[in-house]
């Protein structure tokens, strides 16, 4: 079985909706619930759903498509490493905000998709307070 098959086996699709609510439906990492979300193993053990539920994580599209290609070469390297897609994130935000001047153009791409990841989660917070305060509004004049 392939791990494409592997991820439609209804195993992992119940282990996955399991891990996206407990993450209460949001990248751990963003907070966003306006993406395509993915269920991120920091770590992994054979089969999708063999995985223990706290080394799963979910993550959205953006930041799946960040942290992959870091977290590839981290496992490569240190296998059995758990590779958390926050720590990641985090890790590569500092390392440009430290070092700006020795990017390369391609990593210079890395930084657009960052600032696009930024915007997408100011998008979602200012939705959420606008929400809120509706809800708000609405509770203040039936009383």
């Amino acid at each position: 079985m392939t791990y494409s098959e592997k991820l439609k086996d209804p195993r992992w699709q119940r282990k996955r909706l399991e891990i996206l609510q407990r993450d209460g439906w949001k990248c751990v990492v963003t907070g966003l619930s306006n993406q395509t979300l993915h269920v991120h193993h920091k770590r992994y053990f054979g089969n999708p759903w063999d995985c223990p539920d706290e080394e799963l994580e979910t993550i959205c599209e953006p930041v799946h498509s960040i942290i992959s290609p870091c977290a590839s070469v981290i496992r490569r390297e240190l296998p059995g490493f758990s590779v958390g897609a926050k720590t990641v994130f985090n890790a590569m935000c500092k390392t440009l905000d430290d070092h700006p001047d020795e990017w390369s153009m391609s990593l210079f791409h890395l930084r657009v998709q960052l600032v696009i990841l930024k915007q997408l989660c100011d998008q979602e917070t200012q939705s959420h307070t606008q929400r809120s305060r509706t809800v708000q509004e609405m509770s203040e004049t039936k009383d």
